[in-house]
């Protein structure tokens, strides 16, 4: 069996050590500490684990205690750790399962930057203690061939990977959790001034090496030194044409076009991401860079001219391509502002710019979903409903957002003055002229102060920019009719939060049609027609709905259900219906009810969004209990798999336990078994193995057929346990639904049944 030996160099370690090493109990067999000056207890405990100890000087060089370390490690496989990292549970087992019979030489782990010191490792991994997006790093290397750590500062074994021709694999299940990130830490102990030191030093020794300069520039960003970041980029850029191709440029091109970017030099910005692009293709960093640069490209033209909104149309795209592209491209990022809820935020900002109010509240909520306190979609979100007409909700969502920056002020005068409140609007306007030198989070709000400060102000009519190519993503072609997609929220009642994806399927599918869709829970929203979602809960809400609204069934129907109710059948009357299955459609008509138009759940890609995490969990069910399915959840337990159920649970929480689970289990509630496409459709959108119940409706699940492991009632526990025993026919039958539901259009669906929509 190969032997595994942990490498890892400390000084004064003795508060991290002891947890870092009882991470790695199982993973290795040898454990090799090089001590480079302690003054505290760290050699000692290193020793009462079983580590053995060496001692070396510190020299301002990271890479020479590591290749200390490797001289003295006896194990085929060196994990490569610090002591401000751990191990996350499971992932010692992935690292001796990874060695086994490996093809590779480099394993790539997957590190997560704690944001607080005492998070759980659990909450760390599935985002909500995290600091910034994963990252991908080579941390378990096979000891062969004259493998050496180059480079005093940021030290790395790419030379000597590329000499062996070695090959990369990710290592799945292979997380690690880094405290040394948590910024209270990292004060403490200066990292910031250390490594911008010793990068210094690096660049003063080998001129040529564009990567350190990348490096350095990143350290004089966030020191807050703009002008020394852009002068360490472009003497790397100088220097990036001698580079071995095997090394990463896209550090230092993403530092060169932001340095330029805060220089209001969007074409700078340009060139870089064009060059790291045609050297080592598409990143989300990138993609998102462009559309920032796009973003000042476009404020640059004349207010509402169909130049800007061009622009601002390309921009929307390419933050579009950062938020799908994190999904898609696996890779390290180099600036934290591209993860996805970031990307849709500014996106909002650029359909802001191209006067697509509606489409932009729509991606700032979608960015609020992912993140809540995602500031820029705030802000964005306010401003979208003051361009919509509706100064006073602008208003309510501004006050919490009345801080440093002038943005909030500006958005707030604008809206007091909407509401014919002078005096007010000049007080905010005063409060943004203070905050003036520290800068918009939009830039294209100073135009809005500038119209204000010249009493030339008004609401703001929604402008059109350029449709958008042919695509499953949003449109931003001009709209032809105005949607509330509403979700009934009764207070303190979590459960509508059932139906967002639904809803947001339609908002996005709408907006494909080129359709002015938003979500909302208010049924009331003046001049927009309201799709209505959860229509069960208005006889008990006594919530009353707007003439002509439409109330879309997501409930499986049985005559004999308890839900249906007299109310609610007389609502079903008395508005137009539709419904996601035609099953559902026959039964209601045979309940009395003017026969439902059947509008299929589709599919739009900005619901494929659960990042892949480590699965930890064989099967996960979600949804309300009964008998019938805590019978088949008790038998797989009985039997040995890791069962988890959750009830309550949606949203982001959700998604990380769905992210966890090998595969998802549905059985039906109802004894009608309808196959329940609401539940399972966003599950074949994230390509998540789904194994289903069979129902009474052939036809419905004759079409995922390829795509679902369906089984009758007796064998659900059967089914689960063979798929969980073959980790390649779980991803086949993942793969299958996901081309399936990728196929179902979800503005197809609209397409025709909106079309023959009245005015009402």
């Amino acid at each position: 069996m190969a032997r595994i030996s942990l490498c890892l160099i400390a000084r004064n370690e003795e508060r991290m050590l002891p947890d870092c090493l009882a991470s790695v109990r199982g993973a290795v067999d040898d454990v090799v500490v090089v001590d480079t000056g302690s003054t505290d207890r760290t050699r000692e405990l290193a020793r009462a684990a079983g580590a053995r100890v060496f001692e070396e000087p510190w020299r301002d060089d990271f890479a020479a205690p590591r290749n200390t370390a490797l001289k003295h490690a006896v194990g085929d496989w060196i994990l490569q750790l610090d002591a401000d990292e751990r191990l996350a549970p499971g992932a010692a087992r992935a690292v001796r399962e990874a060695v086994r019979g490996a093809r590779f030489d480099v394993g790539m782990l997957t590190l997560h930057n704690a944001a607080r010191l005492d998070a759980a490792a659990a909450d760390v991994l599935s985002g909500r203690e995290r600091s910034g997006p994963p990252r991908r790093l080579p941390r378990l290397l096979r000891h062969a061939g004259g493998l050496a750590w180059r480079g005093i500062i940021h030290e790395s074994v790419a030379d000597w990977f590329v000499q062996r021709g070695s090959k990369a694999a990710l290592i799945q299940g292979g997380e690690i959790v880094h405290l040394g990130g948590v910024p209270s830490l990292r004060e403490a102990r200066k990292k910031r001034e250390r490594n911008e030191a010793l990068l210094r030093r690096r660049c003063a020794l080998e001129p040529g090496d564009a990567v350190a300069f990348g490096y350095l520039a990143a350290e004089l960003l966030e020191g807050g030194d703009v002008a020394g970041a852009a002068q360490a980029a472009e003497r790397g850029w100088a220097a990036a044409a001698g580079q071995p191709r095997h090394l990463s440029l896209q550090r230092l091109a993403c530092l060169r076009a932001v340095t330029a970017l805060r220089r209001a030099d969007p074409e700078t910005a340009l060139e870089s991401v064009r060059a790291a692009e045609e050297r080592q293709g598409p990143h989300p960093d990138l993609h998102f860079l462009r559309g920032a640069a796009l973003y000042l490209r476009a404020l640059a033209a004349p207010a509402g001219s169909p130049e800007r909104a061009a622009r601002a149309a390309e921009a929307v795209r390419a933050y579009r391509a950062a938020d799908a592209s994190r999904v898609e491209l696996p890779v390290e990022p180099f600036t934290d502002a591209s993860d996805g809820p970031a990307a849709l935020a500014r996106s909002a900002d650029a359909l802001l710019l191209a006067g697509c109010p509606a489409e932009a509240l729509g991606a700032a909520e979608t960015a609020l979903r992912e993140r809540s306190g995602e500031p820029v979609a705030q802000l964005a979100r306010a401003e979208a409903v003051l361009e919509l007409g509706e100064p006073a909700r602008a208003l309510a969502l501004l006050e919490p957002l009345l801080g440093e920056l002038p943005d909030g002020w500006v958005l707030a005068a604008g809206a007091a003055l909407a509401l014919g409140a002078g005096s007010d609007a000049a007080l905010f306007l005063a409060q943004a002229r203070e905050r003036l030198p520290r800068g918009f989070s939009a830039a294209h709000r100073l135009e809005r102060l500038e119209r204000l400060a010249a009493g030339t102000a008004r609401p703001a009519a929604p402008r059109t920019a350029p449709p958008a190519p042919p695509s499953g993503a949003a449109a931003l072609a001009p709209a032809r009719r105005r949607f509330a997609v509403t979700v009934i929220s009764p207070p303190g009642y979590a459960h509508s939060a059932a139906f967002h994806e639904v809803a947001e399927t339609l908002v996005h599918g709408l907006a494909a049609l080129g359709h002015d869709a938003v979500l909302t829970a208010d049924p009331s929203l003046p001049g927009r027609r309201h799709l209505v979602l959860g229509a069960n809960l208005v006889p008990a809400t006594g919530a009353r709905l707007q003439p002509g609204s439409i109330l879309y069934n997501l409930e499986q129907v049985d005559e004999g259900s308890s839900w249906i109710t007299p109310e609610l059948l007389a609502l079903f009357r008395a508005y137009p219906v539709w419904d996601y299955a035609a099953a559902n459609a026959d039964a209601l008509a045979r309940l009395g009810v003017p026969r439902p138009a059947v509008v299929p759940v589709g599919y739009v890609p900005q619901l494929t969004r659960i990042a892949p995490a480590e699965e930890d969990l064989d099967v996960l069910f979600y949804g309300s209990l009964n008998e019938r399915r805590r019978a088949v959840l008790a038998e797989l337990e009985r039997r040995g798999a890791r069962v988890h159920a959750a009830f309550g649970v949606y949203g982001p929480a959700r998604d990380a336990l769905v992210a966890r689970a090998r595969l998802v289990l549905n059985v039906h509630y109802f004894e009608a078994k309808v196959f329940e496409v609401v539940r399972v459709s966003y599950l074949l959108a994230n390509r998540r193995c789904v194994v289903s119940e069979r129902g009474a409706d052939a036809a419905a699940e004759a079409a995922f057929e390829e795509g679902v492991a369906f089984a009758p009632y007796e064998a659900l526990a059967d089914r689960c346990l063979a798929l969980l025993a073959r980790p390649e026919e779980r991803r086949r039958v993942a793969e299958a639904g996901f081309r399936l539901m990728a196929a179902r259009d979800e503005a197809g669906y609209l397409r025709d049944v909106v079309a023959a929509l009245g005015d009402g």
